[in-house]
């Protein structure tokens, strides 16, 4: 059955409010998902649909930063794009914006499996979210050597390392998650290889696709902030590019966040704006 669609566009329009819904103003910062302490997993959830997209308004898309590939320049090729930012041309969506639900304290019980696919020397998606309780997995799609190494992002505290051989060639490595944060992926190998894991109690969240939509369903009625996280892409040590080894450290994420309201068997549309270059 279709149920009622409600649309929010916070910033251009703020007569076409839906019934119930309140708006937030943009904020840009650094902060962990906020905890939920007590989740409860409830049967039958009848609830609605958020429905959106993240978009890019600023006056032009920063170039992307070229990095030059020292190990295994054959297969993942001699150049790779910085792909921290990716803004579709045409329709200025964001990829790979985690858009999670920040107070949400009961629902369905999170997925079991999570999964990050390396494939062309990088990870697919760069930025993704998880949920505590469920396993991690890392499918290893590229015929060569990689490991994977997660740091907390906060003080670097490594969580887990371990290697992706030849022979795991096509075999998806999983871990169990036993913690909720921020934490940064990447692969000692390759120093352009770079990821953040956003890991939450819950998992209403999704990743923006290539045109920077997202959805989130069976979601139980009330009023939830949601938040937009972007991981951020500015390099901060640019100067030491043709060092030996050379990886980017990255600015710190920044997101949006916005009041929604949600009903049964209702889909409400939320817009989220960044300009980064502000």
């Amino acid at each position: 059955m279709d149920g009622k669609i409600s649309f929010i566009d916070p910033i251009r329009n703020k007569k076409r409010l839906c019934e119930g819904m309140i708006i937030s103003s943009l904020v840009f910062l650094f902060a962990l998902p906020s905890p939920v302490f007590s989740y409860e997993i409830t049967r039958d959830v009848q609830g609605g649909i958020i429905r959106g997209a993240v978009k890019w308004i600023g006056e032009t898309i920063p170039d992307r930063y070229i990095h030059k590939i020292a190990k295994n320049p054959d297969f993942c090729g001699r150049v790779f794009e910085d792909d921290a930012l990716l803004v579709n041309p045409q329709s200025r969506g964001m990829q790979n914006v985690v858009v999670y639900l920040e107070n949400i304290e009961r629902g369905r019980k999170p997925r079991k499996r999570f999964v990050n696919v390396i494939k062309g020397c990088r990870f697919r998606p760069r930025v993704m979210g998880v949920a505590k309780g469920g396993l991690i997995g890392f499918r290893h799609d590229d015929f060569i050597t990689h490991n994977i190494h997660l740091f907390r992002l906060e003080n670097n505290a490594t969580v887990l390392n371990f290697g992706l051989p030849i022979h795991r060639w096509q075999q998806t490595i999983t871990r169990k998650n036993r913690k909720t944060g921020l934490f940064r992926l990447q692969c000692d190998i390759h120093t352009h290889m770079n990821g953040l894991i956003v890991s939450l109690e819950h998992d209403y969240f999704a990743t923006t696709n290539s045109k920077g939509e997202f959805e989130i369903g069976e979601i139980p009625p009330g009023e939830y902030r949601i938040v937009a996280f972007q991981g951020g892409h500015q390099i901060q040590n640019l100067k030491e590019k043709e060092k030996k080894g050379f990886r980017p450290i990255y600015e710190k994420p920044h997101q949006v966040t916005r009041k929604v309201a949600v009903k049964v068997n209702e889909t409400t549309e939320v817009l989220f704006e960044f300009d980064l270059n502000q």
